[in-house]
């Protein structure tokens, strides 16, 4: 419009007005091409990798095809594989998953990796818990969300079973005291390195995986029953310590086992 004013209606065939139209062109290609590496790029490689990537739900493979044909991931060049076959083979595979038969031990053990947790009333039942303040968490919502009536009673059966021995809160209580070992070793090494250095930025990796483990091993102890009067102190005095009511976020639920652990073992001794 720039161009028409200055130069009239027929500013295509004027001399002058060509260095500038070729002039804005040449920066309007160049600022087309920061734009596709800058936004269209990293999108592009992001949709590939996904598409690429075995969808672990039927949700997620849905998902998927879904965007292969809002972004027609299909006519990518650089994506080497068929997007049919990639489709096919997901659903095909969780076809195959969902007709094996239900295993309430992985289940459980998949719930708690995801950041889950279970308490058992004085009554029996079983209450699973979870989180939905992370990505992982909100996988154990999803589990927590899908699993049936019967798999849930299911569960309640496998974690009776373990619970009645003791077996469970024998391991985790193990596996805590390695966990804060593991952590307190780690917490008294030398930290003399300089800041924002490689060695430092080590050393607090380092630190927040050995974190990590013991925040956990400390969530799923705490959230077992306790088998015994013994085991009640040891988690009393683990939530009084670690001041686990002072803004850890799973302290309500550890909280209500404590008590349900307390009724029950007083339960148990007055029958005595």
């Amino acid at each position: 419009m720039k161009l028409e004013t200055t130069f009239g209606q027929h500013w295509r065939a004027h001399p002058d007005a060509r260095p500038i139209f070729e002039k804005l062109s040449s920066d309007l290609h160049a600022a087309e091409e920061r734009w596709q590496k800058r936004y269209c790029e990293p999108f592009w490689d992001a949709c590939r990798r996904l598409v690429q990537t075995p969808a672990p739900t039927i949700t997620a493979a849905t998902f998927k095809a879904m965007l292969i044909e809002a972004e027609e991931v299909w006519n990518d060049t650089e994506l080497k594989a068929d997007c049919m076959e990639i489709v096919e083979a997901d659903f095909a595979r969780l076809r195959g998953e969902c007709s094996k038969p239900f295993d309430p031990a992985q289940w459980l053990a998949t719930f708690e990796g995801y950041g889950g947790g279970y308490v058992v009333a004085p009554d029996g039942a079983l209450r699973l818990v979870h989180s939905c303040d992370s990505e992982l968490k909100n996988e154990a919502c999803r589990m927590r969300k899908n699993v049936s009536s019967e798999q849930l009673r299911m569960i309640e059966r496998h974690i009776k079973r373990e619970n009645d021995d003791g077996s469970v809160w024998d391991r985790r209580l193990a596996t805590y005291r390695e966990a804060a070992q593991a952590l307190r070793l780690h917490s008294d090494e030398p930290c003399d390195f300089e800041a924002l250095s490689a060695e430092c930025d080590a050393y607090e990796a380092q630190t927040a995986i050995h974190a990590d483990a013991h925040v956990e091993a400390l969530r799923k102890l705490l959230l077992t029953p306790a088998p015994n009067l013994r085991a009640l102190r040891t988690k009393l005095d683990l939530f009084d310590d670690l001041e686990v009511a002072d803004g850890w976020t799973m302290a309500p639920q550890a909280a209500a086992q404590l008590a349900r652990d307390a009724r029950a073992l007083i339960a148990e001794e007055s029958s005595c």
